[in-house]
């Protein structure tokens, strides 16, 4: 019987991205998510061999259900991907992020250590932002937390359950501390797909402005391929242990945006608009991170830096349209 892995929000882009990944791998693939017939990448579930893959609308937060899914089907792997992740969003909505983020990631990790058969092994997606702003500091794996945001705050706290779990009940349960990144399913209501949707609409006259808070922050961008991969690493190692996931280089929005801008031979300065109602006081401004860790112990270094994410995206963008 081939090993099975449960992908907990199976409809994103790293959902998307990692299931693909485990089927050509050909593991049996259980997606779950809350809203499985609405999902707009259907079409894309359509493709996969219906013996291989197998989705389950389930709510998450729902005890019995959570139960039910690992006594039944005791996976090999489980990899949490569950979660809104606008950290803007959180402010107005912070019990809905603490609520399923932190509890989700209780739920599944008890249900494992009541009803698994095996050494079932439990993956949850972290965040950079748990370590919030070290400035010109760089950042690692033993870097304490600071959370700035209602998002993040909930991401430390499933990371501590995750590590308390470990710990405490012997479980192979791990956090990936995951910096931004992008593919080609991001939705343009994330700012790097917005950014590159509006160069490209403003270079064929769709648009005439593109309107952005805060351009001067910086952050560490990645590409969601070289991520999973990095993923699958870290739940497969031999020893459970968490790592950040990121590229190393950290890049300003200014000149990702000038990037973006540059691809259609624009001048971004042209046509930019700050939006006072996007700037918040409390933000990362800066953050540097190290992947020495993963690049040391599971061999493993992202292959995509973020200009050349921003071409790949700007040449799909021009050939879908």
């Amino acid at each position: 019987m081939k090993d099975t892995v449960l992908i907990l929000g199976i409809t994103g882009q790293d959902g998307i991205t990692l299931a693909k990944s485990y089927l050509k791998r050909d593991y049996n693939v259980i997606g779950t998510s809350r809203d499985i017939a609405n999902s707009r990448f259907n079409h894309i579930f359509s493709r996969f061999s219906s013996k291989k893959l197998k989705l389950i609308e389930i709510n998450q937060l729902d005890w019995e259900k959570v139960a039910e899914l690992i006594k039944t089907y005791q996976p090999k792997y489980i990899f949490n991907l569950i979660g809104p992740s606008s950290v803007f969003d959180s402010f107005s909505r912070p019990y809905h992020y603490y609520h399923f983020i932190y509890l989700n990631v209780l739920y599944f990790l008890e249900a494992i250590r009541l009803y698994s058969k095996k050494d079932i092994r439990f993956f949850n997606a972290g965040s950079t932002d748990c370590f919030g702003d070290n400035g010109r500091k760089i950042v690692t794996e033993s870097t304490e937390f600071k959370p700035l945001s209602p998002y993040a705050y909930s991401k430390v706290s499933a990371c501590n359950l995750v590590k308390s779990y470990r710990e405490n009940h012997d479980i192979f349960c791990v956090n990936g501390y995951l910096s931004n990144h992008e593919s080609k399913l991001r939705p343009k209501t994330f700012i790097i797909p917005k950014i590159i949707h509006t160069a490209h609409d403003i270079a064929w006259g769709k648009e005439k402005k593109l309107s952005i808070g805060n351009i001067d922050i910086s952050r560490d961008w990645g590409w969601s391929e070289d991520y999973m991969e990095a993923c699958q690493r870290i739940i497969e190692a031999e020893t459970p242990s968490d790592y950040i996931v990121c590229t190393g280089v950290t890049t300003s929005l200014r000149s990702v945006i000038k990037n973006a801008f540059d691809f259609h031979n624009l001048d971004y300065k042209k046509y930019i608009e700050i939006d006072k109602s996007l700037l918040r006081t409390n933000e990362i401004k800066n953050i540097r991170l190290s992947p020495n860790k993963i690049n040391r112990n599971l061999k493993w270094k992202a292959t995509k830096k973020i200009k050349e994410i921003i071409k790949i995206l700007s040449e799909n963008l021009i050939k879908t349209n």
